[in-house]
Formats: structure tokens, C-alpha cells, sequence
């Protein structure tokens, strides 16, 4: 079952879903669902087009009702029903504007946060300066577990991916 967005309506009455791009496209609308008004002008301008836009953060959002809902949030609950509570979506791509199906699953925050890139001037997740020499840290439950100083960033980088393997299991970006 879909998520209710008012009275007994699920995403499946609004949207198609196209499995191989990911992307939603309007379906035309009952009169029923327009409580009676308008839903042979709306067919005409909106029903077979993609619905949502992509926004300045990478994600696709759809309106509905006035209200912004993330694109891949309903896709998600299209097929597989509401997140769970304390649950988020995670692209497993990193592809924030990839809806496929198979892209996208439930994470928790500290899953979520480990499967994002975090930039540095040495090209190398989870290693940074110190003295000279390199630090490899990695994140775990919101707590920076140090692994150690090396010569050279590469080192420090393996120290870091040998961690980031053993912690972060399925999730683990390096």
C-alpha cells in the first residue's frame, strides 16, 4: 500500500513508473479524483509528462497538493510502502537524480552519511595532515575513529578503505 496523501488515494493513482529510468509520469486524472473541477484541462497539459523538477540539492521533487514530496521517496513507497520510522532512502549510486528502484534503500543516518563523498585536497577519502605526515580517520556512528599516521596519503587511504570495509559493510565509499 502506498502512502495516503488524502482520503484513499496512493501514489499508484497519481503516477506511472517507468522501471528503467526511474522516472514518474502523470496519469490523467478522474473526476473523482479533481473532486469534479478541472480535470479535463489538467489531462490535457500534465497526464503522460514526466512529473517533478530537479532541484538545486540533486533530487528530483514532485507537487502534489501543494506540497513538494522527494521523487524518489515515492517511488520507494509505490512498491514497497512507507519508510520506516527512523529509516532514510539511500542512492546507492550516490546519483541523487537516479530513481530506478534498484538504486535506492533503506538506510539509516550514519548509512546514509557513509555513502557520500567528502572531498580533499589529496583525493583520498578519510585522510588528512598532521605534522607532515597523514592521518587516516573514519566516522562511525557519529564518532571519528582514528587509524593511524602514515608517510604518504595513499597509505593513510588503505588504512582507511581496510577500515571502511570492515565498518561500513555494503555501504562502505572509498
Amino acid at each position: 500500500m502506498a502512502f495516503a496523501i488524502f482520503g484513499t488515494m496512493n501514489w499508484n493513482d497519481l503516477f506511472h513508473y517507468n522501471p528503467e529510468t526511474g522516472a514518474l509520469t502523470w496519469k490523467p486524472r478522474t473526476v473523482d479524483l479533481s473532486k469534479g473541477r478541472g480535470c479535463n484541462s489538467w489531462n490535457q497539459r500534465y497526464a503522460g509528462t514526466v512529473a517533478g523538477m530537479l532541484h538545486h540539492t540533486g533530487y528530483v521533487s514532485v507537487k502534489v497538493n501543494h506540497r513538494k514530496f522527494p521523487a524518489h521517496r515515492i517511488v520507494w513507497e509505490m512498491h514497497n510502502g512507507p519508510v520506516p520510522k527512523g529509516m532514510e532512502l539511500d542512492h546507492k549510486d550516490r546519483q541523487k537524480a537516479n530513481n530506478v528502484l534498484g538504486n535506492l534503500r533503506l538506510a539509516t543516518r550514519s548509512q546514509n552519511n557513509m555513502n557520500k563523498v567528502v572531498p580533499n585536497k589529496y583525493g583520498f577519502m578519510g585522510v588528512s595532515t598532521a605534522r607532515k605526515r597523514f592521518t587516516a580517520r573514519i566516522t562511525v556512528n557519529g564518532r571519528i575513529k582514528r587509524l593511524g599516521t602514515h608517510d604518504t596519503p595513499e597509505l593513510a587511504h588503505e588504512a582507511y578503505k581496510r577500515a571502511a570495509v570492515i565498518l561500513h559493510g555494503d555501504f562502505a565509499q572509498y
